[in-house]
């Protein structure tokens, strides 16, 4: 036993008969209180009296906050992300949008591909929803070559419509053949 938590016990049962030191917790006040309590301090049962550390929740603090809290703090009797609880959400919650609205990332730090269609990407990976006329690919660094009106899909390069003058096939990158 730590000399530390030396407290009055029963003569019989060697119990404390009173609460435990700020760290130390159970029957005979022997057992460290859990690591993820805020200041280690917690109750005769090992409960955390001040919360947890970032990144735990439950009362003994062994739960780890669910990955949308970008800053580890999360309710400390459900788990949830404090942040993604309130009316409008920062980046610190990984599921509010970012701000300003093109970047992304996991503290929306890093910029969208410049052709991206509205200037936005998805925050976890920076793949564009759209690409810009002109342009295709997940990051919308290819260009649509040929197509009429400069506009192809996203997913593949291939011409929506048709292909300009002179050229064939699903992307246009085909010359036509003139004969004589």
């Amino acid at each position: 036993m730590n000399s530390l938590a030396i407290r009055s016990c029963n003569i019989d049962t060697g119990r404390c008969t009173e609460e435990c030191e700020q760290t130390w917790f159970g029957p005979s006040c022997d057992i460290s209180c859990p690591v993820n309590c805020a200041n280690q301090n917690c109750n005769r049962t090992g409960e955390c009296r001040q919360g947890c550390n970032a990144g735990y929740w439950g009362a003994r603090c062994e739960q780890t906050c669910a990955v949308t809290c970008n800053d580890g703090t999360c309710d400390q009797a459900l788990g949830s992300c404090l942040e993604c609880s309130k009316p409008n959400p920062t980046q610190l919650c990984r599921d509010a949008a970012c701000s300003p609205r093109n970047q992304w990332g996991v503290f929306c730090n890093k910029p969208c591909p410049a052709a991206c269609g509205d200037g936005t990407c998805d925050r976890d990976t920076g793949f564009c929803r759209s690409c810009a006329n002109t342009f295709w690919g997940i990051t919308c660094n290819q260009t649509c070559l040929n197509c009429y009106n400069d506009t192809c899909f996203q997913s593949n390069g291939q011409c929506i419509a048709k292909c300009k003058d002179g050229y064939y096939g699903l992307q246009c990158i085909t010359p036509c053949l003139h004969s004589g």
